[in-house]
């Protein structure tokens, strides 16, 4: 008993130290002197910082809205340098390889997973849109689709956890222009699961979703 309880310290441990480590690497290559190393905001970075400076504005245009949110309530609390401006993008960037990740292991092991992630963390144009103060890092939730028509046909995923997630990426696709035209073959392409998971589910979180979406989408 003791031998096992040391064993299972000892892996969590190990599981622990690795996700931590993979953790600052992510977050250092994100933050890194993320205001600091070009500390004046480009011309782009303005538009979008102006763009998103009142509700008003983000009600008369609401493209990229989840981004735009994020620099709102940045904004809002006193945050309206360059870090911040740029962190709504970072958090895009990490949810973009978080999701990346995921994709892979599940075609792959986790080692290529890990591998083909850390490839993706330091390309050149993946730094220049999560580090950029613009929405455009919101385009790469087009690969949240293919993540969600698989987790759709894993019979192992949490099934609530993995319908609120899918459904949080689909309202937000909504915002970004022209991903429209990739929700629909998908929901047509799933269209047997996801039934299928509307049936299972509570009926409490299924009407919840359905009345947050409409909300948000309304």
């Amino acid at each position: 008993m003791k031998r096992r309880i040391v064993r299972l310290w000892e892996e969590w441990w190990r599981q622990t130290a690795g996700y931590l480590a993979v953790l600052i690497l992510v977050g250092g290559a994100l933050w890194w002197r993320l205001g600091t190393l070009v500390p004046s905001l480009a011309q782009p970075e303005l538009m979008a910082r102006a763009n998103a400076n009142s509700l008003h504005k983000l009600y008369q245009q609401p493209l990229f809205l989840p981004h735009k949110m994020i620099q709102y309530l940045f904004m809002r609390f006193g945050g309206d340098g360059a870090f911040w401006m740029r962190s709504a993008s970072a958090l895009f960037g990490l949810l973009f390889v978080i999701i990346f990740y995921d994709i892979v292991r599940n075609w792959y092991s986790r080692r290529i997973a890990l591998m083909s992630s850390l490839l993706l963390l330091t390309s050149a144009w993946f730094l220049h849109f999560a580090r950029l103060g613009t929405p455009d890092i919101m385009y790469g939730l087009s690969i949240g689709l293919i993540w969600i028509g698989i987790r759709l046909k894993s019979v192992r995923a949490p099934r609530i956890r993995s319908i609120l997630a899918s459904l949080i990426i689909i309202v937000a696709s909504l915002y970004v222009p022209g991903l429209i035209w990739l929700i629909v073959p998908l929901i047509i392409w799933q269209k047997k699961h996801i039934w299928y998971e509307i049936k299972k589910a509570p009926r409490v979180i299924v009407l919840a979703a359905i009345l947050g979406a409409v909300i948000c989408v309304g």
